[in-house]
């Protein structure tokens, strides 16, 4: 992303946390909202929330989105 200048918080998760074999995974997922339009790079792939369901992502940000 470029140009976004200033973004605001717009919700915090509470600390999730994903034990792997040799580490856990502490993770807060942020909702942010720019301030201003953002320019993606021109190689930049949008996905639909369907589209998601074809794509690999950790168990931690799986849960997430389901939740």
């Amino acid at each position: 992303m470029t140009g976004p200048g200033p973004l605001t918080i717009l919700s915090a998760s509470p600390e999730k946390k994903q034990q792997l074999t040799h580490q856990t995974i502490h993770a807060r997922f942020l909702r942010i909202g720019p301030e201003n339009d953002i320019r993606f790079p021109e190689d930049f792939r949008a996905v639909t929330a369907a589209g998601l369901d074809q794509l690999a992502f950790p168990k931690i940000i799986v849960d997430f989105l389901k939740g």
